[in-house]
């Protein structure tokens, strides 16, 4: 049924949840055995590029996530400069990894989760919804990660595909499309988290992207990432001062 809705968005999106499907039916543990703490650590930042046609300010298209605090065993809070999803106003954000709630009980924006989740693992302990469809290599801030990846719908009519780093539970990829026309998409461009910030190659992203969300996404970063390039080339220099 799933691949039935999301047909749309490519044949990509229907192998990636049939492997999911198989990884999950093949897991040994329950889910009971999931570890639900995070990863992430206070003062760790990263830089996101943002695309879409809402919750940001079209001109500054990048946004820089920085951990504000860790607390107790479960609770991340960070903030997000010029992004605003839902109507979220304020610049901080927190997420409890261990039961999934949040600053906005309806958001679905998921900025972090509990390390170490694999395929059929519940997002967040005692969640039958939504569960880790798959794992592989994803380009996340310029290094290769080792991933894990979902797809969700909100109650209001939206689909939502996220890819996380598997060992730190930090955001790699968030795109949401709703029955509005609305999209909006963060790929992380840098990081400190693993201390190899590095410039992002938007061809090897779209690639990987085409295989966990199709081809429609891989289309939006290209044609950013070339219109950019076309008005850096006619820039007319700097004159002498």
């Amino acid at each position: 049924m799933a691949c039935g809705i999301l047909l749309r968005a490519g044949a990509a999106v229907c192998a990636f949840l049939a492997l999911g499907a198989v990884l999950s039916a093949s897991l040994i543990f329950p889910a009971l055995a999931v570890r639900y703490t995070p990863g992430l650590v206070a003062g760790e930042s990263a830089y996101y590029s943002i695309t879409g046609n809402y919750a940001y300010i079209p001109t500054v298209p990048v946004t820089q996530m920085k951990v504000l605090s860790v607390t107790g065993t479960t609770n991340v809070t960070a903030s997000f400069v010029n992004f605003f999803p839902d109507g979220h106003i304020s610049p901080d954000f927190w997420i409890d990894v261990f039961t999934g709630a949040r600053y906005n009980s309806s958001s679905p924006f998921y900025f972090a989760v509990a390390s170490g989740l694999k395929p059929g693992d519940p997002l967040f302990n005692g969640w039958t919804n939504v569960t880790i469809l798959g794992a592989q290599a994803f380009t996340c801030g310029g290094v290769s990660r080792s991933t894990v990846g979902t797809q969700y719908s909100p109650p209001y009519g939206a689909v939502v595909r996220v890819i996380w780093d598997q060992s730190t539970g930090v955001l790699c990829s968030y795109a949401l499309s709703d029955v509005q026309g609305r999209t909006v998409q963060l790929n992380m461009i840098n990081s400190t988290i693993w201390n190899q910030p590095a410039v992002v190659d938007p061809f090897t992203i779209g690639a990987e992207i085409s295989v966990l969300f199709g081809l429609p996404l891989v289309a939006i970063i290209l044609f950013v990432y070339f219109r950019r390039r076309r008005a850096k080339r006619y820039e007319r220099p700097p004159g002498n001062r």
